[in-house]
Parts: C-alpha cells; sequence; structure tokens
C-alpha cells in the first residue's frame, strides 16, 4: 500500500450564511492510499479558531504516519483523515459505499438542514424539499429575524446558531424572548456556558464550539443530564472519529440528537462527514447542506459517498489546488 500527502488550498465564497466571511480561504492535507486498483482519499482540514489543532501540527503528524504507522496522532483531524482513508480503501476493496462500511443501514437517506439568512432564503429552501432550516444569528434583531423566517415556514424544523455572539449574562433573557417560535434549539448562545447550563432554558440549547474544549469530559456529563441540551453538534473534523462515536452514544443514552456537521472542508471530509452521519444518526436531519466553501472544486463539490472509487474529477482537482511543497 502507497501514502501520499498533498497539500491543497482554495478560496472560500464571502457570501452566504455558512462563511459569513471568516475564513476567506481554507487548507487542508489530502491522504492518499492507494492498494493495486483499489484507493482511497482521507482529508485533514483544521477549523481555525475551533479547538487546537493547527494545520502545520496535523500535516507532521500525517508525515510521521506516513513513514511508521505506528506513529502517535494527537491531532483530531489526521486522526480524521487517516479513518477516513483507510476505511474508504477498506469500502473501495469490498466495493461499498463508505457509509455502509461505517455501518449505515441499506437504504439509509441522508436528510440535512438549509442555512438560511432571510424569508426569501427559507422560502426557495422549502420550494426545494427542505423540511429544516438554520438561521444564523448575530445578536441583531434576532427576534425579528426568527419572527420572519417563522412566518414563511411555519411547518419547518427551525434552529438558530448563535455562534457564542450573546453576552453570556443576556442568554435566559434572549432565549425567553424566542420561546414563542418552536425554535428545536439555540445553537451556541454565549462562550463559557456549556458547563454552566441554565437549568431550565426557554430553549433548548445545542453545543458545538464547545465540544472541543480540552475539559470536555469534566461537565458533558452533567450537561447532558440537565435536561437543557437539545443537540451535540459533530464536526468530525475538528473532533475526530473517535470523539463522534463517544458523543453520539452518550448523547443517545441521554435522549439527545446526534448531529454531524461540516468545518467547511473541502468534499473529501464533507463527503465523510455525511457517511458517518447515515452512521452514527441515519435518521436525523444534519447540519451537512450544500456550503460555499466547496465552490472552488468544481463539480467534485458534489460529492457525497463512494469515497473509495477516487473519481478522475477529484484527482483534476487537487491537482489544480495543490500548494507546491
Amino acid at each position: 500500500m502507497r501514502a501520499t500527502l498533498i497539500a491543497v488550498r482554495w478560496a472560500v465564497a464571502a457570501t452566504g450564511a455558512a462563511a459569513r466571511g471568516r475564513w476567506p480561504t481554507r487548507a487542508a492535507t489530502i491522504v492518499a492510499l492507494v492498494d493495486g486498483d483499489a484507493r482511497g482519499c482521507g482529508e485533514a482540514a483544521p477549523l481555525p479558531g475551533f479547538g487546537d489543532d493547527p494545520l502545520p501540527r496535523a500535516t507532521a503528524e500525517l508525515a510521521a504516519w506516513q513513514r511508521d504507522p505506528r506513529a502517535p496522532i494527537a491531532s483530531p483531524s489526521a486522526a480524521w483523515a487517516i479513518a477516513t482513508a483507510s476505511a474508504s480503501l477498506a469500502a473501495a476493496r469490498a466495493g461499498l459505499p463508505l457509509a455502509r462500511a461505517w455501518g449505515a443501514p441499506p437504504g439509509a437517506a441522508l436528510a440535512t438542514a438549509a442555512v438560511v439568512d432571510d424569508p426569501a432564503a427559507a422560502l426557495a429552501a422549502l420550494a426545494a424539499g427542505a423540511r429544516a432550516l438554520k438561521l444564523k444569528l448575530d445578536g441583531v434583531d434576532d427576534r425579528a429575524r426568527v419572527a420572519a423566517i417563522r412566518a414563511v415556514a411555519p411547518a419547518a424544523i427551525l434552529t438558530a446558531d448563535a455562534n457564542q455572539a450573546w453576552p453570556r449574562a443576556e442568554v435566559d433573557d434572549r432565549l425567553a424572548a424566542l420561546a414563542g417560535f418552536g425554535l428545536a434549539y439555540v445553537e451556541e448562545p454565549a462562550a463559557g456556558l456549556a458547563g454552566a447550563l441554565p437549568p431550565a432554558p426557554a430553549v433548548p440549547i445545542a453545543l458545538d464550539e464547545s465540544l472541543a474544549a480540552p475539559d470536555r469530559d469534566r461537565w458533558l456529563p452533567a450537561a447532558l443530564a440537565t435536561g437543557a441540551i437539545g443537540a451535540l453538534i459533530l464536526k468530525p473534523t475538528v473532533l475526530g472519529p473517535a470523539a463522534c462515536r463517544t458523543l453520539a452514544a452518550q448523547a443517545r443514552a441521554h435522549g439527545v440528537p446526534a448531529l454531524v456537521s461540516h468545518a467547511l472542508e473541502g468534499p473529501i471530509g464533507f463527503a465523510a462527514a455525511r457517511a458517518l452521519a447515515l452512521a452514527v444518526a441515519p435518521t436525523a436531519i444534519h447540519g451537512l447542506g450544500p456550503h460555499p466553501a466547496l465552490a472552488a472544486w468544481g463539480e467534485i463539490a458534489a460529492v457525497a459517498d463512494g469515497l473509495g472509487l477516487a473519481p478522475a474529477e477529484l484527482d483534476r482537482a487537487i491537482a489544480r489546488l495543490a500548494v507546491s511543497p
């Protein structure tokens, strides 16, 4: 078996709720495994600001693993890349989609939420068949924006994400102001809130960024037991494959949905996240709809399964976006 590492970089569209211009470019290290006619791919694309996993460290660990597969891997994104490449290679050998190789039930179909900014986007998403909508909040006129979306989508599953933008002291009041709109949850209302959740929030709270905290295992069991958590949002690129499965099991034990989300990675990491979502929660609605970070990859952005097949278009896209060593 031969392992190759390829560094890539691409532009992220500055428009759209999924990007907000926070990351104008993304970078990753692609792991390609070749064994005879079988091929597997993985992607390490740490998301700046989420956890402590800089790309240079992830890449260095991948290079050490390339030399010696017994080398220790501490980087979550490197572990995710290796797990994806190894599993997709095995899936290619067996003639299976990656999701099935990871344990997804036969015939499972992925359901995703559409990220929307305004009523027009919500109506367009509904017309395209979306059953769930997610609104990014920014702390300005949040109640009015939620009300406007709910007015045009009265039957949709509706969630909101504050990205820790609210002042911690105002969380209770702001959740109470949104209580009448049937939100399934508000994601990450404020920084530092996860370890001290309000006992009975007016709207359930979902955790995302907080799950990358190094002290997560100290406070998460108690947080799950409060009944205040509406969902755990799992980013495999940020958390790594083992942590995602452990967190999904913890969530299920408390009757809390475990939902998989992307981290604005490229098509390999995105496809792998979709496969994992089908394996850990095949009936849930995940945060894995189309996102602007894939635009620069061209047609290969539509890849959603079968990573072991390594289509020629993917090879061309990797070559086009590769960074010279």
